[in-house]
């Protein structure tokens, strides 16, 4: 669900739970996703869970046997790999974790557990949730107005019409010379000759303009 302000009014009496939920416009809530007891035969096996659904999260924070422990995913979505690492030529590292969960495709989720026995595992995943308010804040916010953005033109690539249309949103354009300098255009014009361009600072090892095709292009001075 959404996030939910605690929107004060004068008079509001202040509690330590609001304090806690202070009106920023976001806030986490944890979902579990499931809580299952297992039984290993011996140490090492592999136990089949019952929960089928995808695990495939950044992070799950994992109770196990009432100990908690938070388990990144070594795998790449849509598969989950949490816990205990595999080791060569077969089984898991317990020293870090004893437990590992694996979540791949059709095959369902697997636990492996360090000992044998009965074990409780509960996973539970953390998700950012925000207000209508807070998210359109933050999309105004990421949403950058293209003329800000520095426009850069490509020795062989860049065409007479995508660097006029530059110009004419008064977008700032730049280009690598064949030193390694970075130099501005500043200027866009014609003459009986053609189209040509200025640029600083000015170079004596390279001059820029326009080939036959109407495609930027740096001229080395001989």
């Amino acid at each position: 669900m959404a996030y939910t302000p605690v929107n004060w009014q004068t008079g509001d009496t202040i509690t330590a739970d609001r304090l806690n939920r202070m009106d920023r416009g976001w806030g986490y809530e944890s979902t579990e996703l499931f809580s299952e007891t297992v039984t290993a035969a011996s140490d090492g096996a592999i136990v089949q869970l019952t929960y089928s659904g995808a695990i495939d999260a950044a992070s799950i924070t994992v109770n196990f046997d009432g100990t908690e422990y938070e388990c990144e995913n070594r795998a790449l979505a849509p598969d989950g790999n949490y816990g205990a690492k595999a080791k060569f030529p077969s089984g898991y590292n317990f020293s870090a974790f004893p437990f590992y969960i694996g979540s791949y495709g059709g095959e369902g989720n697997k636990i492996a557990v360090e000992t044998a026995g009965e074990h409780t595992v509960t996973v539970t995943v953390t998700s950012m949730q925000t207000s209508a308010d807070f998210s359109v804040a933050v999309d105004a916010a990421s949403t950058v107005d293209a003329t800000m953005v520095p426009f850069r033109c490509v020795n062989g690539e860049t065409t007479f019409d995508e660097i006029e249309a530059a110009f004419s949103a008064s977008r700032l354009m730049y280009f690598y010379g064949y030193d390694g300098s970075c130099c501005m255009l500043t200027v866009l014009y014609n003459d009986a000759s053609g189209w040509h361009v200025r640029f600083i600072p000015e170079s004596s090892v390279f001059t820029a303009g326009f080939d036959e095709n109407d495609v930027f292009t740096l001229t080395p001075v001989s």
